[in-house]
């Protein structure tokens, strides 16, 4: 019966490696081909903009075989009216991402701007939590500028540059 399970489990692997499965955790190198890795972002937001775009970009780019997004990203947060138990009244977040994308086609870059506004509550210590969210509220809009200014750009040649000292 060992001999048999075993067999299956053998037969099973050699199946699914034919048809192009591979492991959701895979370090194969072969697995990131045709895809757009995004790198690391710095800092809370950097994250909340890196998953945002994994998401969104996971399906692709029409007519981008594969590309390098970087992203530098700037967030200014701004507290209005402080009150006299020190909370503010009103946070906004301001946010500012430079992307670029290098294809075997060529560079798509731009920059995008987000700004969220909120009023958090009367409880104590709610402004904190109410920035922190701001801040993922910014990122998550900053990621889909950049998808929405991607997608759009990515079939047009004119939109791609060429690297410095390429002909």
């Amino acid at each position: 019966m060992k001999k048999l399970t075993s067999l299956f489990l053998a037969a099973s692997a050699l199946g699914l490696s034919a048809c192009g499965f591979s492991p959701v955790y895979s370090t194969q190198s072969d697995v990131a081909q045709g895809s757009i890795q995004i790198a690391q972002i710095d800092g809370y937001s950097g994250h909340i903009l890196r998953r945002e775009l994994l998401m969104l970009l996971r399906p692709g780019l029409p007519g981008v075989e594969s590309g390098a997004l970087t992203i530098a990203y700037e967030e200014d947060v701004n507290d209005f009216a402080i009150l006299a138990a020190g909370q503010s009244a009103r946070v906004n977040v301001q946010g500012e991402a430079q992307y670029r994308l290098e294809t075997p086609r060529g560079i798509l870059s731009g920059v995008v701007n987000s700004s969220v506004s909120s009023a958090p509550g009367n409880l104590a210590y709610d402004d904190i939590a109410v920035r922190r969210d701001m801040s993922a509220r910014a990122a998550m809009e900053a990621a889909n500028l950049i998808a929405e200014q991607l997608q759009l750009h990515a079939q047009d040649e004119s939109a791609y540059r060429q690297p410095a000292g390429s002909n």
